[in-house]
């Protein structure tokens, strides 16, 4: 399992890597968001803390299983990511932030940036796990997958975001069935590259 962007990555249950921010750049990302007002969210290995409204949507993605805490910010361990929901001044934070040395994804759907360190992403964590360049196959739908999406051997893009579109194989429609869509289609390329390699 790769979380945070690529932050880190699980094998069976157990943490293989990760790759925090560090401490001083993560505070002076904490003042520019505390500068502009920031509404965001900071997840560390395990816990996050956060500075939401207890109904911001947002946090019905969070936590789902209740396996985690929510903790006050001077208690988190090491900061992986940082997820800025809102802003009084969206666009000078964005730009502020973009001159550290941190990796930043805008996220389309949502209207939300979510920084890691430098270098950091889901493809990046896949070389660190041994996976190499064309060995695997990948679904995405959104910036933070175009470095997966470049080089898979296989990449399904799950909605119509454009800059994902040329380098995708196919394409499932987000509609009432797109789980069960996600579903077939992983059948079918289990069974498809299952006999291109026997």
């Amino acid at each position: 399992m790769i979380g945070a962007n690529g932050a880190m990555t699980h094998h069976r249950g157990s943490l293989q890597s990760h790759v925090p921010i560090p401490n001083q750049l993560a505070q002076e990302i904490i003042n520019i968001l505390e500068e502009h007002r920031a509404i965001y969210l900071i997840d560390d290995k395990w816990d996050y803390a956060h500075n939401c409204d207890t109904v911001h949507p947002f946090l019905q993605n969070i936590d789902q299983k209740r396996s985690a805490s929510r903790v006050d910010f001077d208690q988190l361990d090491q900061i992986l990511k940082i997820v800025i929901l809102s802003s009084d001044c969206f666009d000078d934070l964005s730009a502020r932030v973009k001159e550290l040395d941190v990796t930043v994804h805008y996220h389309s759907a949502e209207g939300i940036l979510d920084l890691t360190y430098k270098g950091v992403n889901k493809m990046a964590a896949l070389h660190r796990f041994g996976i190499s360049k064309e060995s695997f196959i990948c679904f995405g739908n959104d910036m933070n997958d175009l470095p997966m999406f470049k080089e898979a051997q296989h990449s399904v893009l799950i909605g119509g975001y454009e800059p994902l579109l040329p380098w995708a194989k196919e394409q499932i429609v987000v509609d009432n069935q797109v789980e069960e869509s996600i579903i077939s289609k992983l059948q079918e390329l289990e069974v498809a590259y299952k006999l291109a390699h026997t």
